[in-house]
């Protein structure tokens, strides 16, 4: 069977909106028999780097002999990509099962709710010894907050979803901090000052235990390249020299040591992971639109960076990692972000020899590109528009010389499109050539 009504009925759950709350969730998974209970389960929150420090710790258990399952969101290519069995999506006639069976339940769930159920459901079918899930929005109200999960982990906070969890720091730290549970267990990436201290009350009123980055674990930076990089993991007692990162950017350092934390604490779980597995883990780990390298000569750079905090981190690789003679930006964002502070972060690159070029993500909440072309401007640049994502590709490929470098970025939408633009247009083919020197 190809299943394509079910396909087709999911497709139109897209237009269903954001819901925040637990009711459906539950009901819905009453019906099915409760699989979430079933699960050993790690839930990650936070406003960046939630994705890539569960891939990393799905790596890990990998690497250490465990069945893993792994919910991210959003995908790039086929919703299948969000729901993984040791890095293998969900495979096209389990999804159509799955979507017919929870179709069945004829509960009024939204496309991220949906797939949701379906990520439990297969996961507690196919018996993982472990399941890491990455929130939707907030954490609190989120549809992963059914599960009681061995660990909770909160990386990095910033202002992002503003008007569904509030328009400060420590309103959305309290939304983050909702999947935090009484008696639990927490592990927490690097937070500014009043965060971590709103999360320590949170922790004691929860008599919850609590592990901190740059308190109870910590790194010390060796090298960062193209190539990979490499650091020190310190926790008390526990030392790891060199170990070696194949993501790029100094933040996902700080992913991949929270990510350790957390394997660690799984211990007491009876989840055994050696120093050898954590090695191995880091070094295999892929996560596809993240600081990705796609081709070379022109370097072609895939980065789904989609509020201010995340473009920071962007700059900040370009700058310490890359070298070029002229780079290329192509910039497609959502209208619900904050594309004038985006911008803004991405305007120290902003001269002579950079090109910037507004694109606009095929989804009705693409930004417009005049409105996003006007910011640009404002910050002395003078961008050029093209709206399809593959045009802008190929228009910044005919120009690009050899040591320059096409940076696509404003959205994992838009990424999405890239990558696929990027292989129709035959220009991945030394892909395969540089992950294995990474």
């Amino acid at each position: 069977m190809d299943y394509k009504e079910e396909f087709n009925y999911l497709d139109s759950l897209t237009g269903a909106g954001i819901r925040l709350g637990l009711q459906q969730m539950e009901e819905s998974l009453s019906y099915l028999g409760n699989p979430h209970c079933q699960l050993n389960t790690i839930l990650i929150a936070g406003t960046n780097g939630k994705g890539s420090t569960a891939t990393i710790i799905s790596s890990i258990l990998e690497a250490s002999g465990y069945k893993v399952g792994l919910y991210t969101s959003p995908h790039l290519d086929n919703f299948r990509e969000r729901v993984k069995i040791n890095r293998i999506p969900i495979p096209k006639n389990m999804a159509g099962q799955l979507i017919r069976r929870v179709r069945q339940l004829e509960a009024s769930l939204t496309y991220f709710e949906f797939i949701t159920v379906m990520a439990l459901s297969y996961f507690a079918q196919e018996k993982v010894d472990i399941a890491i899930l990455e929130t939707g929005m907030g954490g609190r109200l989120d549809a992963t907050n059914v599960v009681r999960p061995l660990v909770s982990v909160i990386t990095s906070i910033g202002l992002d979803h503003t008007n569904y969890l509030g328009n400060t720091l420590l309103a959305i730290a309290q939304e983050k901090a909702g999947i935090i549970k009484r008696e639990g267990r927490a592990v927490c990436s690097r937070l500014q000052p009043k965060v971590r201290l709103f999360m320590e009350k949170q922790c004691e009123a929860l008599k919850a235990k609590l592990w901190f980055y740059g308190r109870d674990f910590w790194v010390r930076k060796l090298e960062s390249s193209k190539d990979g990089q490499r650091f020190n993991f310190f926790s008390p007692g526990i030392r790891y020299d060199g170990l070696r990162l194949s993501l790029l950017g100094e933040h996902q350092i700080i992913n991949a040591a929270t990510a350790v934390e957390v394997c660690h604490q799984l211990n007491d779980a009876g989840f055994i992971v050696q120093p050898d597995d954590i090695r191995r883990g880091l070094e295999e780990v892929c996560w596809e639109g993240r600081i990705e390298i796609m081709a070379h000569d022109p370097v072609i750079l895939l980065d789904g960076a989609h509020n201010p905090q995340a473009i920071k981190a962007l700059v900040a690789a370009l700058k310490k990692i890359f070298s070029y003679k002229k780079l290329f930006i192509i910039f497609g964002v959502l209208q619900d972000k904050k594309y004038d502070i985006m911008i803004k972060n991405f305007s120290s690159l902003f001269n002579n020899n950079a090109v910037i070029i507004i694109t606009c993500p095929s989804t009705p909440r693409g930004a417009g590109v005049d409105l996003v072309a006007k910011e640009v401007i404002k910050r002395g640049q003078k961008p050029i528009i093209i709206e399809d994502v593959p045009k802008a590709i190929a228009y910044a490929k005919g120009l690009a010389g050899a040591e320059d470098i096409i940076c696509i970025t404003g959205s994992l939408y838009t990424v999405g499109e890239a990558r696929k633009a990027i292989k129709s247009l035959g220009l991945d083919q030394k892909l395969d050539i540089f992950r294995k020197a990474s």
